[in-house]
């Protein structure tokens, strides 16, 4: 799951059509250009998440090219130079299983809701794969602002929402599994704001707020940066003792090549070194087995 802020907090993805179009055109672009496949997304006012899949180890290249002609048009239409997104780079979280990625689907289109914008998930007028069927294709028009025809830019650009490859074959029961997840979602989040006799802000309201406002409520810190999720003790540990694994062999593989070692290969995974330095990297035995 990828999540990315805007600077301050700034509302600069206020759900107004041109950002909807936007966000669309260039993640459809991007993800067809690096071969990525998008299961979930959803699009708040100052922030966004997807929930992806990247079996060709190019999420860097991906994100690269995707945060910076969204912050480039976006910037345009309102007519600012500043910094667009949060200091720092996106927070891009491994999922471990199966049940980790149905969770940060819904956790993706629930977003809405717990942020008590909206009742249902459905009603949300941001940008969102809510409503959109799996392995389903949605076109978007090269937006009219920023981009061109001059530019090299497509007329339009195809977003497919693709099945994660744990439930291919089983759209019709993942679908349904979301939708009742989703479901308890909301009827929590109704119960929550009847007790405390609260509302829910509604899309009105939502579109009405400006690009330059921030919310009212505090920043909350965060003093880790999670690569790793899962809800199953097993898995986190095994994934967390095999990200500690890749981070010894690279330093250690990164050593040799600083002293002058051009042969060492890189653990599998390294993406700099390979990207600029042309090293490489070598596939842990049943690699090809995990693909599948």
């Amino acid at each position: 799951m990828v999540t990315r802020r805007t600077t301050g907090r700034q509302f600069l993805l206020k759900p107004v059509p041109l950002v909807k179009q936007t966000f669309g055109y260039c993640l459809g672009y991007a993800a067809n250009r690096y071969n990525v496949r998008i299961h979930a997304y959803c699009v708040m006012t100052n922030h966004y998440h997807i929930v992806l899949t990247d079996p060709d180890g190019r999420l860097p290249d991906f994100l690269s090219w995707f945060n910076e002609f969204v912050a480039r048009a976006l910037n345009r239409l309102w007519d600012r130079a500043e910094s667009f997104w949060a200091p720092g780079s996106y927070s891009a979280v491994r999922l471990e299983t199966a049940d980790d990625v149905i969770e940060k689907m819904v956790y993706t289109l629930t977003n809405p809701v717990k942020a008590f914008l909206v009742m249902k998930s459905s009603n949300w007028p941001g940008a969102s794969s809510r409503l959109v069927a799996f392995d389903s294709k949605t076109t978007f028009k090269r937006p009219s602002v920023f981009f061109s025809r001059k530019g090299g830019m497509p007329a339009s650009s195809t977003l497919r929402l693709e099945t994660p490859m744990q439930f291919v074959g089983e759209e019709t029961e993942l679908r349904a599994q979301i939708n009742e997840r989703i479901s308890e979602v909301e009827a929590d989040f109704k119960r929550s704001a009847q007790k405390q006799r609260a509302s829910f802000a509604g899309a009105g309201a939502v579109l009405k707020v400006q690009h330059f406002d921030r919310p009212r409520t505090p920043t909350i810190s965060k003093s880790i940066n999670p690569h790793v999720a899962s809800r199953n003790p097993i898995a986190l540990k095994v994934a967390l003792l095999r990200l500690k694994a890749f981070r010894h062999e690279y330093i250690q593989a990164r050593e040799r090549f600083r002293a002058g070692d051009a042969s060492v290969i890189f653990p599998y995974g390294t993406f700099a070194m390979r990207r600029f330095a042309r090293i490489e990297d070598e596939p842990p035995p049943g690699i090809d087995e995990w693909h599948q």
